[in-house]
């Protein structure tokens, strides 16, 4: 997936659009046809908008489009986006924390400048809101767990030099205990 897919995706999305939109057109023009000799249109109802489906294949190829805009890639086996993710080290997944500020951390990746550290808030298993999204050039990131959340999960990615960033790491889950006095 690189350049050529992403311009194939846009040309196909704008000729699908480009078709749709001369539909569209045409029953305009048989409309103002209809109405110009009083004859009854060709269809009961008319409608100036292409098909439900139609507008969610359009739709659904520019937003691929969009999505692959942003891809920087590259075939090189050395690049930072064909390795591995980060090793992360603490909190362990499962881990059960005792009061409210958490220590993530990871290990250091080669060929890395930053990392993004992802800390999504859970009220539930598997019902998950972002928390927080940094980026920060150590392996090592603090944060004031919020008390009205009981759980959370972590993951972390390298981002290079050149501001490309690989692969997330999986999600790492912890629970947490509210802090004794």
């Amino acid at each position: 997936m690189g350049m050529n897919t992403f311009l194939r995706i846009s040309l196909f999305a704008l000729f699908v659009a480009f078709c749709a939109r001369s539909y569209a057109a045409e029953e305009d023009e048989q409309e103002l046809e209809a109405t110009e000799t009083n004859a009854p249109l060709a269809k009961a109802e008319s409608s100036k908008a292409p098909s439900p489906a139609l507008t969610a294949f359009v739709l659904g190829a520019g937003t691929g489009a969009l999505i692959l805009s942003g891809v920087e890639w590259s075939d090189d086996a050395n690049d930072i986006q064909s390795s591995a993710a980060p090793t992360q080290s603490r909190p362990a997944d499962g881990a059960t924390i005792n009061g409210g500020v958490i220590t993530f951390t990871w290990k250091t990746f080669a060929d890395a400048a930053t990392y993004l550290i992802d800390i999504d808030h859970c009220e539930a298993p598997d019902v998950c809101a972002d928390l927080r999204l940094e980026q920060t050039p150590e392996t090592t990131y603090t944060l004031s767990w919020p008390a009205e959340y009981p759980a959370g999960r972590w993951r972390i990615r390298a981002v290079d030099a050149d501001n490309i960033a690989g692969p997330w790491s999986p999600f790492r889950n912890f629970t947490i205990e509210p802090a004794t006095e």
